[in-house]
């Protein structure tokens, strides 16, 4: 049976990449694996309220964000899942936190075909997102058809 990859970046979940991909797939009756990458901890930004920053840091620590960004994640695991089962599709799915470039071609393989947002890693990319590598590098390096898909459902 032929199977097909998804992967997701950071908190960021482009639907318009999992409708794409869901109607390739059911078309070649294969099955759906999703990747969901992140990164160990988010950059920072300026925070630009200073005079009630003391009052944000005690209503949360970093621990509590960290669980909500995996609150997040969990939730867009079951948002595919449920997108999957709704057009009979197989689905699994996995979380990888700071992954290389060399371990996600080494998943690749795995795969016939692997479907990845246009802004995998463009500065607009969520909190959490893994910049390890780029986009284009996954690209040159893959073993098989990497299918990039824009916001406006073109593909590349």
């Amino acid at each position: 049976m032929k199977s097909a990859l998804i992967i997701f970046n950071g908190l960021k979940f482009p639907y318009y990449v999992v409708e794409y991909a869901l109607a390739q797939i059911k078309q070649q009756n294969a099955s759906l694996h999703n990747l969901f990458l992140k990164a160990t901890k988010e950059i920072s930004e300026n925070y630009g309220f200073p005079s009630d920053l003391q009052v944000a840091e005690e209503i949360t620590n970093r621990e509590d964000a960290q669980k909500d960004d995996m609150n997040i994640i969990n939730d867009h695991i079951k948002l595919v899942t449920d997108m999957a089962r709704s057009e009979g599709v197989a689905c699994t799915n996995k979380i990888i936190t700071d992954c290389s470039l060399h371990e996600v071609l080494k998943l690749l393989n795995s795969f016939d075909s692997v479907y990845i947002d246009a802004g995998f890693d463009s500065e607009s990319t969520s909190m959490l997102a893994n910049n390890k590598f780029k986009l284009s590098e996954l690209i040159a390096r893959a073993t098989v058809p990497v299918i990039v898909v824009a916001e406006d459902r073109s593909v590349s």
